[in-house]
């Protein structure tokens, strides 16, 4: 039976045999992949105020219409009623980011990174359709602001 030869790293100092410490050597690729991963992937954090300069999004999430007949101009009671904990669906070019609900006012404020994101309005109880799905593009400066509108169906 023949023995395969063993491999040896030759320095100034002789030869030696080369051991490999493979569970190390999976370690170091594992934390490679999870650094590399946290620096690519896209955040959110929704907060309370938006912040200048930071590819900010302020969407707001209403009910419309209120009431069975629209006036030109429109009535101040008949404006559109923010919605409450509204659930949205974010998803980057990378995956899902995250599902912000809206505060009591029907505002989410997230800060996101630039780039394109696909923001898909939950089903709500009480309305018989979600409102319609959109494309997000977030510049690298400045604050975008998209209005979310559920049908209330009224008419």
């Amino acid at each position: 039976m023949r023995r395969s030869p063993r491999r040896r790293r030759t320095t100034s100092r002789g030869t030696f045999p080369l051991r490999v410490n493979t569970p190390a050597i999976v370690a170091v690729i594992a934390l490679a992949g999870f650094v590399v991963g946290a620096l690519l992937s896209t955040t959110w954090r929704q907060s309370e105020t938006p912040i200048e300069g930071a590819g900010n999004v302020v969407l707001q999430v209403t009910r419309s219409p209120v009431c069975p007949v629209e006036t030109a101009p429109p009535a101040p009671e008949c404006a559109p009623a923010p919605l409450a904990d509204v659930t949205v669906v974010i998803v980057g070019l990378e995956g899902p980011i995250g599902s912000p609900r809206s505060t009591a006012d029907g505002i989410i404020i997230l800060d996101l990174r630039p780039g394109t994101y696909a923001v898909t309005p939950q089903p709500l109880e009480g309305f018989l359709t979600a409102a319609p799905a959109f494309e997000l593009v977030v510049p690298p400066e400045g604050i975008v602001r998209h209005a979310i509108t559920y049908d209330s169906g009224i008419r």
